[in-house]
């Protein structure tokens, strides 16, 4: 084993990319209160489901909406029009 492949893993073999997808999955497990039915903030999840769906879909539409119809350019009205149709 060369000094690179031993500097990115611990004394168990463990990289450091490993750790860190570990350490997300924990961080995740722990911030997803919401996530089932069991869970203490069970009854929020209508309201974090749209607020899920509200806030990324509205200021899209609106600001694709915008530019459509600021732009003067064909060209820049039919990339508009697909990115639109496409949401």
């Amino acid at each position: 084993m060369d000094n690179r492949s031993r500097s990115t893993q611990d004394s168990e073999g463990t990289s450091a990319v490993d750790r860190l997808v570990e350490w997300d999955k924990s961080l995740s497990r722990r911030l997803a209160l919401c996530s089932s039915a069991e869970s203490p903030l069970a009854h929020l999840r209508p309201y974090m489901r749209l607020l899920e769906y509200s806030c990324h879909g509205v200021p899209w539409f609106v600001g694709v909406a915008a530019l459509l119809l600021m732009s003067h350019q064909f060209e820049m009205q039919q990339l508009l029009l697909n990115l639109f149709s496409s949401e």
